[in-house]
């Protein structure tokens, strides 16, 4: 493992040094992170040995005990497990503490709904109904949590991927508005777009369709989807956050939509594309590292060096996320904080 990223480490400047001009010029540390599912995760239900205890208003033991439910893969899933859960809870910290609503929020029952709002993800572009269901089904009951709180991740877990609804927000609690918008989010910027270009091509491969099928269907569909979801945020100050992200994949969808490259050719969006689309089952610091070794003999020109910076993005932008910077709660004594995070750490390490 040391040997192939020390090799990524040498293309990735060799690819840096081809031109000093790049498409990508992104602070890793702002990046918006993205996750997708595997469809066999749920299939026998809880983790052996998983355990009902009680939990106090505390995000980083709520989130070990849904992670020990979810199991293995939720653990190590690089697109809708552990990290992405992770950083959506930073992401709503921030939030919550721009529209001064921290300490209103129910972050047992927002921790809870963002662990499980993705968990059929891969099945449909809409999937929160039947998260809500399994939510409901699985913890009704348990003490784990309240009546009240249950029903309240329910609604925040079926609401999250209504993205092609105008939010009003009559009737909705703060945690779904919250879980609402931080998803919405994740979405833009470097890692969005490969979420974007993943969930495509891995629902397209489920349903036999040919690549150049799916890049009909992400050319016709996304950019659109984009729009929307920024369009639809509903806290003004969501859209202030988005301010550097959503241009970003914006911009990329409207390339790669007016392009007219075959996926013979490895250049611009649609080199991005073709380069994900090979490596998809791969890590994205693996498949950022596949990509700059095909492209590190080839970049002659503008849209080459597109190409190359994208996956140059991409790498930092995984690179720069170590767990022990996320920010969980500022009421866990420091011992059990540096303790629970460390675990997690350890976790994420074991995974890639």
């Amino acid at each position: 493992m040391c040997r192939i990223y020390g090799m990524g480490l040498c293309l990735l400047l060799l690819c840096a040094a081809s031109e000093p001009g790049r498409c990508f010029n992104v602070d890793a540390a702002a990046l918006s992170p993205h996750v997708r599912m595997d469809d066999e995760i749920f299939r026998q239900g809880f983790m052996p040995g998983a355990r009902l205890i009680s939990v106090e208003n505390d995000r980083v033991e709520v989130m070990e005990i849904m992670s020990e439910y979810l199991g293995d893969n939720f653990r190590r899933d690089i697109h809708h497990g552990l990290r992405h859960s992770q950083d959506l809870l930073r992401q709503a910290q921030v939030l919550a503490d721009r529209l001064g609503v921290a300490a209103t929020v129910d972050w047992k029952v927002l921790t809870a709904a963002i662990c499980l709002h993705d968990i059929f993800a891969s099945s449909a572009e809409e999937h929160g109904d039947d998260a809500a269901a399994f939510a409901g089904e699985r913890f009704s009951g348990t003490g784990l949590f309240s009546p009240a709180q249950l029903a309240q991740i329910k609604e925040a877990v079926r609401f999250h991927d209504k993205k092609n609804m105008i939010v009003t927000g009559e009737g909705l609690g703060l945690e779904t508005k919250l879980l609402y918008d931080v998803d919405n989010l994740d979405a833009f910027g470097i890692k969005g777009i490969y979420r974007y270009l993943s969930a495509y091509i891995t629902r397209g491969r489920r349903d036999r369709r040919s690549d150049a099928d799916i890049l009909g269907q992400i050319k016709a569909a996304v950019l659109d989807n984009v729009t929307r979801r920024y369009e639809n945020l509903y806290f003004d100050a969501s859209r202030t956050l988005a301010k550097t992200e959503f241009p970003v994949t914006r911009d990329f969808f409207e390339k790669l939509r007016s392009e007219r490259y075959d996926l013979r050719q490895l250049r611009a969006a649609t080199g991005v594309f073709v380069l994900v689309a090979q490596s998809l089952r791969e890590h994205p610091q693996m498949i950022a590292q596949k990509a700059l070794a095909q492209l590190a003999a080839n970049v002659r020109d503008e849209d080459s060096r597109y190409v190359c910076d994208y996956f140059r993005a991409l790498h930092a932008a995984y690179a720069g996320r170590p767990a022990e910077d996320i920010s969980l709660s500022s009421n866990i004594p420091a011992d059990k904080n540096k303790e629970t995070l460390a675990a997690l750490t350890a976790i994420i390490e074991q995974a890639i």
